[in-house]
């Protein structure tokens, strides 16, 4: 598990010129960076009130990869996120997921909600094996005694390395060009004719054409600017 900082890094730009403003270096905004570095934009930057990313990452509360969600559309972007987690740890050959499986437990009914929302996603479906609630708990010992009536197994699912995750997608945006500037929060955004034109910082302004809104809990601050 990373826990220092040795793949972080700040660069700025002397123009104070950029297309696309990020707002927040945690997994969505370092995610949107890597995708636009993939697709040829270069000029991104990213701004972080923090002085390291992914301070407040959703993560740091147990960091587990799960796919089986009773909303389809959920279910089909988790299943689609954690193959591309497997795809960067390919790339990179750094170990990003632990696949230690996952049991799912609740009553028949909250069990075959959730089988519904997944008929759409077939390679989550392979993945899936009902068993019995007994069986959950010789696997689990620790569920001895659980309220349950229902279960499923689901191989692939795990913990996340949250940190070597993180910062391995933003040094793949800085690889294409993006700038990640720490400890720099956004204070105003500038319209002109309804388009945005650019962002003041607490470093000064900077020209831009689009902002991202990727703050986390604090994007309803980001929004009302």
């Amino acid at each position: 598990v990373h826990t220092g900082l040795e793949h972080c890094w700040m660069v700025v730009n002397n123009d104070q010129r950029t297309e696309v403003v990020i707002v927040g270096a945690g997994f969505a905004g370092a995610s949107t960076a890597m995708a636009l570095a993939a697709r040829g934009v270069r000029r991104v930057t990213i701004l972080e009130s923090e002085s390291i990313p992914g301070r407040h990452g959703s993560g740091l509360n147990a960091a587990i990869a799960r796919r089986v969600i009773d909303e389809p559309v959920t279910a089909r972007l988790a299943t689609e996120g954690m193959e591309g987690i497997l795809a960067l740890e390919e790339e990179s050959g750094q170990r990003l997921l632990d696949p230690v499986g996952g049991i799912l437990l609740g009553t028949e009914s909250h069990i075959e909600r959730h089988l519904s929302c997944v008929e759409g996603v077939p390679e989550l479906v392979r993945d899936i094996t009902r068993i019995s609630v007994a069986e959950a708990v010789e696997r689990v010992p620790n569920l001895k005694g659980i309220q349950a009536t229902s279960a499923l197994h689901v191989e692939r699912c795990g913990t996340v390395d949250i940190h070597g995750l993180l910062l391995l997608m933003l040094d793949k945006a800085r690889a294409g060009g993006a700038t990640l500037r720490l400890s720099c929060p956004l204070t105003d955004v500038h319209t002109s004719g309804g388009r945005v034109v650019g962002v003041e910082t607490t470093d000064g302004p900077i020209s831009c054409d689009v902002v991202v809104n990727a703050a986390g809990f604090g994007m309803n601050r980001v929004a009302a600017l």
